[in-house]
Parts: structure tokens; C-alpha cells; sequence
């Protein structure tokens, strides 16, 4: 998480004030998931069934391309 350039509190804004979100998949689940966006385009993703994180945008990689079971 921090690696990507995230702290609990910068997931936990994403989640709950959202600039947009789109669904998507846990690939590793086949689950329905939900892609919450930051206003720079930055995202988490979280399962909808687990409420698990399946998977963050890499803050630090600026060249960083976007998953494409995001919807």
C-alpha cells in the first residue's frame, strides 16, 4: 500500500467521498466490484460481495495504466 503511495486514511477518503466510481471485477473471484476514483484519476478497488480491497492504482507510477476490468 504504501509502495503505491496510499495510507489507510487516503483509501479510506476514496472510499467515502468518491470524485467517481465504476464498476469492475475481483479477477481473482469473479466477484462484482466497484472502482472508486480520486479527482486525479487514482483508484481503489473493492470487492462488492467481501468488501475486500482486490487492488490500488499506483500513486508513484506515473505512467500507470488503468485495469481494464474497470468498466
Amino acid at each position: 500500500m504504501q509502495s503505491r503511495g496510499w495510507t489507510v486514511q487516503d483509501i479510506d477518503d476514496v472510499l467515502n467521498n468518491p470524485n467517481a466510481s465504476r464498476p469492475a471485477t475481483n479477477r481473482a473471484t469473479g466477484n462484482a466490484a466497484t472502482a472508486y476514483f480520486r479527482a486525479d484519476g487514482h483508484y481503489v478497488v473493492r470487492d462488492d460481495v467481501t468488501t475486500d480491497i482486490v487492488q490500488i492504482s499506483n500513486r508513484n507510477d506515473p505512467n500507470w495504466v488503468r485495469d481494464p476490468a474497470i468498466q
